[in-house]
Formats: structure tokens, C-alpha cells, sequence
């Protein structure tokens, strides 16, 4: 009936504003520890008026939507630890609950197939698939592959895995989808040689055969005179700026996607990390990249020409790398552009890491081609 349709229409309109947490948070996640800059915020989305009283560690925090219908709370600098109960209720009735959640270091990893390669496609995949049951402290989620927009996004539409305790399972699942090698790698060798007490999230945030320009925001391309782009940052980085959630640092494996273009890149790239930062509010995140590793696909020189245009982005404070260039696979059975040591990856940047934002005395630098 007629009634009954405009009823559902007002039901309809009236989930659309109804109290939700962003879904980038979730039970088992790690907030960043310590006095963050930005502090570690939970963020969700309502109506525009609607009150949210926060609950955290015997405290409870109000805040309010804004005009464009979300709701920030900033929380206490905590020291790494938990797990924590953190508890939520809208004056609209709605509620929500985070449960298991634990302070420590919140690195995104990011960029195209070689940062997607999951560690079920590498070396030692199942004996390191195994030794994930070892790190309980570290939590993993991946973003899904499902979506792209041309208009930014406020949610994230398409999640492959939710955040879950690293384990076998969840580090060691189907190829391709969960969990990123390189990101699982350089997590793992930072909480090790933190000896194991600062739990570490891992944010897998990536899409194979994407080119820099996906992965850039408006002002980013503005700099560099390109326009019309920002499909990837819309929908699978702009979700975790609403907050912004905060983080130490990202980690980067891309490039493949724009040989050919090295001048280009190296504007493009130096200015994708600034506005990075800048949209996480945190200007001093550190970020570590991959140089990229040879294949063999006839592209001459213009590999080694992307390769130093990587370099450009050194430049800017509080940017590390590893390189790849010496750990060609020509016998990859996922093709010569995916060599399987992500170990070897993994560790160069937990060491670039471990000098440029623990302050620890390690070999770091390496040679650069």
C-alpha cells in the first residue's frame, strides 16, 4: 500500500542517520598509544545534533554530530596495553561496543600488488602462516579490493577482513585476499625488537595495478597538474581521515603501475606523502617506502628511471625505504613483477623504522641503485 510504502521510505531515511561507528574501528583493533598527534579518536556518523557519550577506562566523554553528521571522541593518552571496553550511546537510542581493544602502534600499509602479495604466496608460507599464532599482540585488518568513487566516501564499502588477532587464519588465509607479506613482515620484526610489548596494528590497504594518481587526493594532483583522478583515495583512504585515526606511520610498495611516468612521480609521489600526513594530521608520520625489484618485462631503462624518482620523496622528513632492486625472482610463479621474499622486504623497513622513529642504534641505510 501506499501507507505502508511511505513508511518504509521514512524508515529508510531515518537509518541514514542513525548512530554508527565508522567502520574502519572494531573489536580487536589496536588505537594508537601514548600522547598521539592527533590524539587516538573513535569516530562515527549520525544525525546532525546527536549526542554520543563515549565510555573508556572508567570515564565517560560526550561529544556531538556535526553538521555533516559526525561525531569525533578524542581519547586519553594510554600507554600500550589493554585489552580495554570501550562503550558508546546516542541520544538517538542507538548503541555500540568495542571490545579487545589494545594501545600500541598503528601503521597503514599501502600501494599496489606487491603490498597486496599476501603471505601465503611466499617463501615459507606455511611455517610463517604458523608462527602467526605466536603474536597475539599483533591485530591485522584488510580493506576490500570491491570499490572505487569518484566522490569521496565516508565509510569504507567494501572490508575483505575485519580486525581480527593475528593467527594462522588470519595471517595465513586464501592468496591475494589476507594478509599482506610486506605489512606482516615489517609489523612483526618492529614488535620483536620492541621485545614484545608494544602491541602493533596493521592496516592492509592496497590494490593490485593501480598507478599513483589512484591513490592521491585532489590537492595532491593539483601540485602536480593532474586532475580528474582520486579513486582509490576516496574510497579506501578518505574513510580513515573522518577521524582521523591516528597513526605512526605508513609503509608504501608501488610504482609498478607508473614506469614510464619517473618525472611525473617524482612530483607526484613527494606530494601524495605530504597530503597524507596532512589529512592525518600528523605531520611528523613516518613513512616507509619499497624501491621497486627488477622483472623481467623489457622496460629498459625506464624501471631504474622510477627507481630514482622514488627517491625524491627522501627529501621530506621522516622517510625511509627498502630497497628491492637486488631480490629479483625471475621464477616467481606469480610472474617475475612478484618476487616472494617479503621477508627480506619486511625487515629493511622495520630497521628504517626502528632508527627514524624508536631512536635505536641499527644498521639502516642500505645501497641505493
Amino acid at each position: 500500500s501506499k501507507m505502508a510504502a511511505a513508511i518504509a521510505v521514512l524508515l529508510l531515511a531515518a537509518c541514514a542517520h542513525a548512530f554508527v561507528l565508522s567502520n574502519t574501528l572494531g573489536d580487536h583493533m589496536v588505537l594508537q598509544r601514548d600522547a598521539a598527534s592527533p590524539p587516538a579518536a573513535v569516530w562515527g556518523f549520525a544525525a546532525s545534533g546527536t549526542s554520543i557519550e563515549t565510555t573508556f577506562d572508567g570515564h565517560t566523554y560526550k561529544s556531538t554530530a556535526d553538521a555533516s553528521g559526525v561525531w569525533r571522541q578524542a581519547l586519553p593518552a594510554t600507554p600500550a596495553g589493554g585489552p580495554y571496553t570501550i562503550s558508546f550511546a546516542a541520544s538517538d537510542g542507538g548503541s555500540a561496543t568495542l571490545s579487545d581493544v589494545l594501545f600500541g602502534d598503528v601503521y597503514l600499509c599501502g600501494g599496489q600488488s606487491n603490498m597486496q602479495f599476501t603471505v601465503s604466496c611466499g617463501f615459507n608460507a606455511t611455517e610463517e602462516s604458523a608462527k602467526a599464532d605466536d603474536y597475539p599482540l599483533i591485530r591485522v585488518f584488510t580493506v576490500g579490493q570491491g570499490t572505487s568513487s569518484t566522490t569521496p566516501l565516508s565509510q569504507l564499502k567494501t572490508i575483505e577482513q575485519v580486525w581480527a588477532v593475528a593467527s594462522n587464519a588470519s595471517v595465513g588465509g586464501k592468496q591475494w585476499a589476507e594478509f599482506s607479506a610486506v605489512c606482516w613482515f615489517f609489523g612483526r620484526d618492529v614488535f620483536d625488537s620492541l621485545s614484545g610489548t608494544v602491541p602493533i596494528g596493521l592496516v592492509s590497504n592496497n590494490w593490485g595495478g593501480t598507478p599513483i594518481q589512484h591513490w592521491s587526493s585532489p590537492a595532491a594532483l593539483a601540485q602536480c597538474n593532474t586532475k580528474n583522478d582520486s579513486t582509490l583515495w576516496n574510497a579506501m583512504i578518505e574513510p580513515y581521515t573522518a577521524g582521523p585515526m591516528a597513526v605512526k606511520g605508513f609503509t608504501w610498495y608501488q610504482g609498478e603501475q607508473n614506469v614510464g611516468q619517473a618525472p611525473y612521480y617524482a612530483c607526484a609521489f613527494p606530494a601524495m606523502i605530504a597530503d597524507w600526513r596532512f589529512h592525518f594530521q600528523n605531520p611528523a608520520a613516518w613513512f616507509g617506502f619499497v624501491q621497486l625489484a627488477p622483472w623481467t618485462a623489457g622496460n629498459g631503462t625506464k624501471v631504474a628511471d622510477l627507481r630514482n624518482a622514488q627517491l625524491a620523496a627522501l627529501a621530506l622528513p621522516g622517510v625511509g625505504f627498502a630497497t628491492a632492486y637486488d631480490l629479483g625472482d625471475p621464477t616467481s610463479p606469480f610472474g617475475s613483477v612478484h618476487p616472494r621474499d617479503k621477508q627480506t622486504v619486511g625487515q629493511r623497513l622495520s630497521r628504517f623504522a626502528l632508527a627514524q622513529v624508536y631512536g635505536k642504534t641499527v644498521t639502516h641505510m642500505f645501497p641505493m641503485y
